[in-house]
């Protein structure tokens, strides 16, 4: 009963917080696009196309999302299924092929020296976008509900994958031709203040250091996803 227990306090969060995690930042079309966020967090080359590469590592079926949050450090982790969105609800007349949106929350580290709390709630909204170019755009708006301030900013990540452009020059649209396909991961970062404070450069330096270091540790375990599953699929 303890276990259970647990997971409905995670689960049922107080009227202001629940506002605060739903303030959909990323709901504006400008985020849609391939161009990078304020601050690059990683770029790295994985192997498989970029549609593939969206699937291991962000399917319903994937456990790599709940392999980096506990590498990370993070406990409690409830990750949501993909539910569709119908594209034209986010206007602005962006070229988008699929569009779907899932929940996550999860208690996290709190390593900066100057907070009162050593971890806090995490609540974070995902966007999985496919353009009409083949581009998969993973968007995630992220609240940090126990830490001072929490309701002064909300933290925007954007995962942009891309296809290499030798899988065209090898084996046509996707790389579908070719036998090692690539594809480009841009991470990058913004925090979105809605309230004024004498700590914004503060958060923003400290979100950008945790942020790089997360993915840091996220890239390599991205690689052996995507290694793993290119073996299962060998005859």
């Amino acid at each position: 009963m303890g276990g259970i227990a647990r997971v409905v306090r995670r689960l049922v969060l107080s009227a202001a917080e629940h506002r605060a995690a739903n303030l959909f930042l990323t709901d504006d079309p400008s985020f849609l696009s391939g161009s990078p966020l304020l601050h690059t967090l990683l770029r790295a080359r994985l192997p498989a196309t970029a549609a593939d590469a969206a699937t291991a590592l962000f399917g319903n079926v994937s456990s790599h999302s709940a392999q980096v949050y506990a590498a990370t450090g993070s406990t409690d982790a409830w990750i949501g299924d993909w539910s569709p969105r119908a594209p034209a609800v986010l206007g602005g007349g962006a070229p988008l092929a699929s569009c779907r949106v899932r929940q996550v929350q999860r208690r996290q580290p709190v390593r900066t020296k100057l907070s009162p709390v050593r971890s806090t709630r995490v609540h974070e909204r995902h966007m999985l976008v496919g353009t009409a170019d083949g581009a998969q755009l993973l968007i995630m708006e992220q609240t940090m509900l126990d830490i001072p301030l929490h309701d002064y900013f909300t933290v925007v990540i954007k995962l942009c994958l891309t296809d290499d452009a030798s899988n065209q020059q090898r084996g046509g649209a996707g790389g579908a031709g070719r036998a090692n396909p690539m594809c480009k991961l841009d991470v990058s970062m913004e925090v979105h203040f809605h309230r004024s404070t004498w700590f914004e450069s503060h958060i923003q330096a400290k979100t950008r250091k945790e942020l790089r270091s997360y993915y840091a540790t996220a890239a390599p375990l991205m690689r052996v996803c995507l290694e793993e599953r290119t073996r299962a699929l060998q005859p």
